[in-house]
């Protein structure tokens, strides 16, 4: 697992144990979503998206949404998953919006938050976005080893 991805960044916080099949068994056992996984190449954030594409942030909004309408119960479904992991507030919003899944808080690090929900008896955690400026600003902050805390006591009382 390359140490500055996804793949590898989630199981920092998510795996007490720094131990590889340990990371590798975990992500089998999750879905992970930020809504759309088509996205163009090099862009993280939905202003280098929009540029790139010549469209506005509306049209990308909406697209990610019928997308997501249309596949991502799905996917779900087909992967059967014990835990969902919501990546970004985007995710979040939609699961509360289009599927109707109540969120409680867990923590709440000033505007940022981990939240958790329950759909259909599959577990939700939803996490503030990875990438761009979120990361910077909450995940490599001061905050985390109570974040990492925060993640794996929930895990740990869900598991």
């Amino acid at each position: 697992l390359n140490g500055n991805d996804i793949w590898s960044y989630i199981p920092q916080y998510f795996i007490p144990d720094d131990n590889e099949t340990d990371k590798i068994e975990f992500l089998k056992k999750c879905y992970i979503t930020d809504l759309c996984h088509i996205v163009p190449k090099g862009c993280g954030g939905i202003d280098p998206i929009c540029k790139t594409l010549g469209i506005q942030k509306k049209d990308w909004e909406n697209f990610r949404s019928a997308i997501a309408k249309k596949y991502l119960e799905k996917e779900i479904e087909e992967v059967n998953p014990n835990f969902i992991i919501l990546h970004g507030a985007a995710s979040r919003g939609f699961f509360e919006n289009e599927l109707e899944v109540p969120f409680e808080d867990i923590e709440n690090f000033g505007r940022l938050k981990i939240c958790k929900g329950n759909m259909d008896g599959k577990k939700i955690l939803s996490i503030p976005h990875l990438k761009g400026q979120l990361k910077n600003e909450f995940w490599n902050s001061s905050h985390q080893d109570k974040i990492r805390q925060t993640i794996q006591n929930y895990l740990k009382e869900n598991s």
